[in-house]
């Protein structure tokens, strides 16, 4: 079962990454005349100073201005110009967006069948499973229903509820609060002898491990390996980490199972319909989505999602959502995940 713990590891992991990724990507560094934040957006531009994300639909790019990205490590600081950027440019996207930009992208945008989250730095992975697990009605239930009892939660219903309502929704405000949120979580849970440098995640017979290298940042932290306790109002810190602890939700959410790699030879001769539901050790589960790993034109990988909503399937590549035939979605497919859930 998909604990409150397995959950919280599984954001950390893809939300963490995504966030640091970003804090951590270094760029040349350069001034711009127009100040540090630019509502633009950008289309065909090939100016290889600019950090862009690419959308294989169409040519068509969202890009970031070259001013966000003037440091040579990108700060936090950068980071929330880029929310600001991001939400200015759907605004724009939505309400006036001016005739030079691609018109026939905008309305391809405007009519998507569902809402696309907007992409602008390689955020597209967990753009994509954020797609599929919104496609999965026992998770939704379950988040609606423990949305008070889980900050991660919370905040993941929030960015459902605002989906719900736009045809295109920027989510990096959410992952940074997400990730900030597992950070700390993940502080308590290391401080309090809760967790080690190696997370053991074990999902029916598959075991895998994650190595994380602990660092020191700053030398208050090397007082934790010892048992000192800071006197606080009422008790000591460790009281109040046990007060903290003990108000954990836990929470628990409908069994998903995932393959990863590729598809077996079995699965990619046989239609959509033949491996929709699956048995294993007499358990059935139906198919809820598919992660496709594809090649872009910047000799890098771009995440598309597949995801099945209300006996249609769709498309989510980021900002453009599109209706498919449910036999495209197993048919020359470099599959990176496949998700079933149980029935």
């Amino acid at each position: 079962m998909l604990t409150n713990t397995s959950l919280f590891h599984l954001l950390y992991v893809l939300v963490c990454c995504d966030v640091q990724y970003m804090l951590d990507k270094k760029n040349k560094p350069k001034m711009d005349k127009e100040g540090r934040f630019i509502p633009k957006l950008f289309y065909n531009d090939t100016q290889f100073d600019d950090y862009s994300c690419y959308s294989s639909m169409d040519n068509f790019m969202f890009k970031a201005p070259a001013c966000i990205y003037q440091s040579t490590s990108f700060s936090r600081n950068n980071y929330k110009d880029l929310i600001a950027f991001s939400e200015q440019t759907i605004y724009n996207i939505e309400n006036n967006l001016p005739v030079l930009y691609s018109r026939h992208v905008i309305e391809k945008i405007r009519r998507n069948p569902e809402c696309g989250l907007v992409n602008f730095n390689a955020h597209c992975y967990i753009n994509a499973v954020v797609q599929i697990l919104f496609s999965s009605q026992k998770f939704v239930k379950c988040m609606q229903a423990n949305a008070k009892k889980c900050k991660i939660l919370h905040l993941l219903n929030e960015l459902y509820m605002k989906m719900k309502n736009h045809m295109l929704v920027s989510p990096l405000s959410t992952y940074l609060k997400i990730s900030e949120q597992c950070n700390i979580l993940f502080n308590v849970y290391e401080r309090s002898g809760y967790s080690s440098d190696v997370i053991c995640t074990i999902s029916k017979n598959l075991e895998n491990h994650s190595i994380r290298i602990m660092s020191i940042k700053a030398n208050q932290e090397c007082f934790w390996k010892y048992p000192l306790l800071d006197i606080v109002d009422d008790g000591n810190v460790q009281e109040r980490i046990n007060k903290l602890l003990e108000r954990k939700p836990n929470i628990k959410f409908g069994e998903i199972i995932v393959f990863t790699g590729f598809l077996t030879d079995n699965m990619l001769r046989c239609h959509i319909t033949d491996c929709n539901v699956i048995t294993i050790k007499n358990v059935r589960y139906k198919l809820l989505g598919i992660l496709e790993r594809v090649l872009n034109n910047f000799n890098g990988y771009h995440i598309i999602a597949f995801a099945k909503r209300n006996n249609e399937w769709f498309m989510f590549n980021d900002e453009c959502v599109l209706k498919i035939n449910a036999n495209e979605v197993l048919e020359n497919k470099e599959t990176y995940y496949i998700f079933y859930e149980i029935i």
